[in-house]
């Protein structure tokens, strides 16, 4: 009887022990595939920043307009007035 417990207790300590390895094996496994997923997202991040930079960058700067060439009444009419 003992010896069938003793027995028992190896059979799971040997089955319990093959799992641990498998998930070891497949963590680090999955870590990698993570990882590589993640680095993947970030340059498809970094690239739509720099989309939306260079969109911004584009119509950001503007022309001045020399002094004399401003009617100030316009102006005054379209920004100030009411």
């Amino acid at each position: 009887m003992i010896g069938k417990l003793r027995g028992s207790w190896h059979a799971l300590d040997d089955e319990l022990t093959e799992i641990v390895r498998q998930i070891d094996e497949h963590f680090q496994e999955l870590i990698a595939r993570l990882i590589a997923a993640n680095v993947e997202y970030m340059i498809e991040s970094w690239a739509s920043v720099a989309r939306r930079a260079d969109e911004y960058r584009q119509i950001a700067y503007i022309d001045l307009i020399p002094e004399q060439e401003v009617d100030m009444t316009l102006y005054i009419l379209r920004h100030i007035a009411w």
